[in-house]
């Protein structure tokens, strides 16, 4: 038997009214691994604020595929 644990992510589309800057902390919280981000989430995000993002997953211990 493996004691590998899977990976647990989730989709952002589930919380398509929300920002991607508030769904992601709170996923982190609920304890998954990794954010699939909606691309309507993204829609308008300069390179900048795209790089922000990137950080708050990665302070938040997410992967964002």
């Amino acid at each position: 038997m493996s004691t590998q644990r899977s990976t647990v992510c989730f989709c952002s589309i589930a919380f398509r009214t929300e920002s991607i800057e508030v769904i992601i902390p709170r996923l982190a919280a609920a304890g998954y691994d990794g954010v699939e981000v909606w691309a309507s989430h993204l829609d308008g995000k300069s390179d900048a604020e795209l790089d922000a993002l990137r950080r708050l997953a990665d302070n938040h211990v997410c992967a964002s595929p």
